[in-house]
């Protein structure tokens, strides 16, 4: 933490007009670094900007996760540690570590949100209740003879994925034994492809 008791500090203005250029085409602030000698604080300032009509801080800094199903997430490497942003910015704000077995959850369901008041400490299986209970599971398409009919479909993926409503990268996942790995068990890991 760069500061007892979790106090933010305000980043110095944008003062690069390309900058705020790239912010406003892009959505994202991308090749863009702060100064090293930034604090935590700063750093969460400096990459993350106010979405008026929700009050969410949006991270605009670097992302990784799958923005279909709203599970994109920022991230920040601080102190040789990379996590989440919303980590950082919860352990910021409240001056402390997350406690073991803890997880760091939004209450606006927005991933990249960094808003301190929008998070709170949750376990596992309260995360996941959580999710449930707003209609963010069970993102699940397939059966588990879908999945093994897809794995012996002679077809192009582009056609197995217009039949089955999956994108063609899930039905390539599913023909390399990336996904479903359950369904296939040790028997089929390594059976030629059809």
């Amino acid at each position: 933490m760069s500061e007892p008791g979790g106090a933010r500090n305000a980043a110095p203005a944008l003062t690069n007009p390309r900058h705020r250029e790239t912010i406003m085409a892009n959505g994202i602030i991308s090749g863009t670094r702060v100064p090293r000698n930034f604090t935590l604080a700063q750093r969460l300032a400096f990459y993350s900007m106010p979405e008026p009509n929700s009050g969410c801080l949006l991270w605009l800094g670097h992302a990784s996760g799958n923005i279909r199903w709203n599970a994109l997430y920022g991230y920040l490497t601080w102190g040789g540690q990379s996590r989440g942003a919303h980590v950082w910015s919860w352990e910021e704000a409240n001056g402390r570590p997350i406690p073991d077995g803890m997880e760091v959850c939004h209450k606006c369901d927005i991933g990249l949100c960094i808003e301190p008041t929008h998070l709170f400490l949750g376990d596992h299986g309260e995360n996941m209740r959580d999710m449930a209970a707003k209609g963010r599971a069970g993102t699940q398409k397939l059966q588990v003879a879908q999945v093994l009919a897809i794995i012996k479909d002679p077809r192009k993926q582009t056609e197995i994925a217009a039949a089955y409503g999956i994108s063609q990268a899930q039905v390539s996942k599913i023909k390399i034994r990336d996904a479903w790995k359950h369904v296939h068990g040790p028997a089929f890991r390594h059976a030629p492809l059809l």
